[in-house]
């Protein structure tokens, strides 16, 4: 965000005002207001993840409350309701499906790489 501002398309632009969102295991933002970062009263302006907008879901989000924005438009969140539709549709379905594949948990060893040989 301040990278942009400092040199990429916002400064190019001569925006002073500029508001970045990021979607990944998470959902945040950065803000800048009149060239500057804005960052709220207690720090958290960016932190558009936990914004509530259900706060009927029985599913608690990773800060403990329903129904953050972060429980339905971060990478983890699409997971969830991905699996949660499956076995949705698994048990109105007469076949039944095994459940849903989950990636392995193993770690690969370490990659070996030569030795260098420095020449007196």
């Amino acid at each position: 965000m301040l990278g942009d501002r400092w040199r990429g398309t916002a400064h190019d632009r001569e925006n002073e005002n500029v508001a970045f969102v990021t979607l990944g295991t998470g959902v945040g933002a950065g803000i800048i207001v009149k060239g500057r970062l804005f960052s709220g009263v207690h720090g958290a302006a960016g932190e558009f993840g936990h914004l509530c907008v259900n706060p009927d879901d029985e599913a608690l989000c990773s800060c403990g409350k329903p129904g953050c924005l972060e429980q339905y438009a971060s990478a983890t969140g699409l997971v969830r309701q991905a699996r949660e539709e499956f076995v949705r549709r698994a048990r109105s379905s007469s076949i039944a499906p095994s459940p849903p594949p989950t990636a392995p948990r193993t770690l690969r060893p370490p990659m070996q790489l030569p030795t260098p040989r420095l020449s007196p």
